[in-house]
């Protein structure tokens, strides 16, 4: 009984895992801003700062913002 609680367990996280990796393919994402000139390209770890708007395509309002 154990044995299958665990393996129960596991498989909803690593399910939950993978479903959180794979983005959403409805999601649009427009750049209205980009650098002429890029001299230090991100690297893995590094932080970034982003300023986002969010909008519903029904309607266009505006639902998030940074």
């Amino acid at each position: 009984m154990r044995l299958f609680l665990w393996k129960a367990v596991l498989t909803l996280f690593v399910t939950s895992l993978i479903g959180a990796l794979i983005p959403e393919p409805e999601v649009k994402i427009e750049v209205l801003q980009k650098p002429f000139i890029c001299h230090r390209k991100t690297k893995g770890g590094d932080l970034m700062l982003v300023h986002y708007e969010g909008y519903l395509e029904k309607d266009g309002s505006l639902f998030h913002s940074t």
